[in-house]
């Protein structure tokens, strides 16, 4: 996610003056609504309305989608690595909607998506990479595209179960959350609790 601050209970985004009269007074700027409260509503309609598709799961996208809009916007420059994040995140949906309308879809078709994923993954923390010295960076990098590769490829193996991808969603998005604290990252914060609301949404469908 792109770089915030905190003012008082309020989230804003760096360089964005406070003041959203409306904003604030609908209590939209409160970091709890913003990537919680928020969320889950918007997943729940979402994936009531459509439950009896294979794209139920987009809820999760647009509770996603609504964190982001609530608090930090989509500017991408300059383009960060918490930014390249928020561009993955929001492409991956589209080719999830490919997926799932292909007729028959291939037995590679999971690994390939998840080595691009990893592949995508040391793109997106190329200007972190950088800060390591020597040998150490190919290594950290390694590490990443396996942890994102594999991650990537064991969720989809659960794609076809509506119950079970909510529950890796939620366990996921809140530890995300959690490693956001851990990093002193709002972002990440926001991020993490925005996806589980999302995909305990998908439980409560």
């Amino acid at each position: 996610m792109p770089d915030i601050r905190l003012l008082g209970l309020v989230v804003v985004p760096a360089g964005r003056a406070p003041g959203n009269v409306t904003q604030d007074w609908l209590g939209l700027a409160l970091p709890a609504v913003q990537g919680g409260v928020a969320p889950l509503v918007v997943a729940l309609v979402v994936a009531a309305l459509l439950s009896r598709t294979r794209f139920a799961w987009l809820g999760i996208v647009a509770g996603y989608v609504t964190m982001i809009a609530l608090s930090t916007g989509f500017a991408v420059s300059p383009l960060t690595a918490s930014r390249k994040t928020m561009l993955v995140a929001l492409a991956a949906p589209v080719i999830g909607v490919v997926a799932d309308r292909m007729p028959k879809p291939s037995h590679v078709l999971a690994p390939a998506l998840a080595v691009a994923a990893g592949i995508l993954s040391v793109w997106v923390f190329a200007s972190v990479l950088e800060q390591r010295a020597g040998i150490a960076r190919y290594g950290v990098a390694a590490g990443i595209a396996l942890f994102v590769a594999a991650l990537t490829w064991l969720t989809l193996r659960l794609r076809d179960d509506g119950l079970r991808t909510g529950a890796a969603g939620l366990g996921l998005g809140l530890a995300t959350g959690i490693a956001g604290v851990l990093s002193a990252s709002v972002g990440f914060l926001l991020a993490g609790v925005s996806i589980a609301a999302a995909a305990g949404a998908m439980l409560l469908v």
